[in-house]
């Protein structure tokens, strides 16, 4: 007996729910737990959709249907075996891991299972309809996840700045100047620029008021440092909203966008909550090592504040990255979206 239109529909719909979890997920996630999760998940249903179909014939392993999933998992052994052994392999900079991890193995691979799975339910022109929906689907998702906004975005000429304002933004450009200009790339291969960064960091928060704490750890017998203050809370003290941004730049870059600008944005909203009392208790923290070769590794600085935060049991109920937000110019056309987000997007 073949499966009835309905159980076919049945299937289809959890395969779409699947990959709309997976592009949902891989968008907050890149640690390989993800990829062994994802890995059982689509092989179990990929065989039970085979199975629905080839019925007692999928008992021979010599189907070609165990290719795919098959495929699949050995890629991920070798992966894990071969990341393990070797860590931080790199080209141009990029660590290997993170465009093997969320990359191909969570994103390629699993699409290209989905794909296989549609033909094997349908049949003829249903299948090709069925196929074609899935660019339609992946439109929506996108454009409700990544492209709606709520409100209506800001359009026409900007109000003069207020006084208060202009001493704001006077202190964002010295900021972004002192940190991409004067000291210029900081980074592991420019330590003692890091370091400065860090030391600039520090004494602008200590003029404020704030008792810097400083997190310190250590990679290849070298001390970086995250930098953190914070304004308690006068309602949920418990409760913390962190504010954050990466101080240091890529190999090559003076980083004033990414991430001075971020970094600036982070002082300067630390100098107004130091007069201010909010309700939850809010901390400003730098991060080092957010650029490769430290990205998405062990040794990353937000992913070693997280984990400490976490071993203190702190109740981080929120997180704000500040990242690039310098990249800005108000002259006519300089910053239109290509197509198809110019259709969303103002220029």
């Amino acid at each position: 007996m073949t499966p009835s239109t309905l159980h076919r529909a049945g299937i289809t719909v959890v395969w779409f729910i699947l990959l709309a979890a997976l592009l949902r997920w891989w968008e907050v996630t890149l640690r390989v737990p993800a990829v062994l999760l994802w890995t059982t998940i689509f092989t179990v249903v990929f065989v039970g959709t085979a199975a629905s179909i080839h019925r007692n014939h999928l008992l021979d392993f010599r189907h070609p249907v165990w290719k795919r999933p098959l495929l699949w998992i050995g890629l991920v052994v070798v992966a894990l075996i071969g990341f393990t052994v070797v860590p931080a392999i790199a080209i141009g900079g990029v660590p290997v891991r993170t465009v093997a991890f969320a990359g191909v193995l969570e994103v390629v691979i699993p699409g290209w299972i989905m794909l296989s799975a549609i033909p094997l339910l349908w049949e003829g022109w249903t299948r090709w309809g069925v196929l074609a929906a899935i660019p339609v689907l992946l439109l929506l998702g996108m454009w409700a996840f990544a492209i709606r906004m709520p409100g209506a975005s800001y359009s026409g000429p900007l109000d003069p700045l207020t006084p208060e304002q202009a001493v704001r933004r006077d202190a964002l450009q010295t900021h972004v100047r002192i940190l991409a200009s004067d000291i210029g790339e900081r980074h592991d291969g420019m330590y003692d620029e890091l370091e400065a960064a860090a030391r600039y960091i520090d004494s602008v928060l200590a003029t404020m008021g704030y008792a810097v704490r400083t997190d310190d750890f250590e990679y290849s017998d070298r001390r970086f440092r995250n930098l953190a203050v914070e304004r308690t809370g006068s309602g949920d003290t418990d409760e913390i909203v962190v504010v954050g941004a990466h101080y240091d730049s890529v190999e090559g870059a003076p980083g004033a966008d990414d991430n001075a600008s971020g970094t600036a944005g982070v002082l300067e909203l630390a100098r107004v909550f130091a007069t201010e009392r909010p309700f939850r208790t809010v901390r400003f923290v730098l991060f080092t090592n957010e650029e490769p070769p430290f990205f998405d590794t062990d040794w990353m600085g937000s992913r070693v504040y997280a984990a400490r935060a976490k071993d203190r049991r702190e109740n981080i109920v929120a997180m704000l990255s500040l990242e690039t937000i310098g990249y800005y110019s108000s002259d006519a056309g300089s910053q239109r979206y290509p197509p198809p987000f110019s259709f969303f997007y103002p220029n």
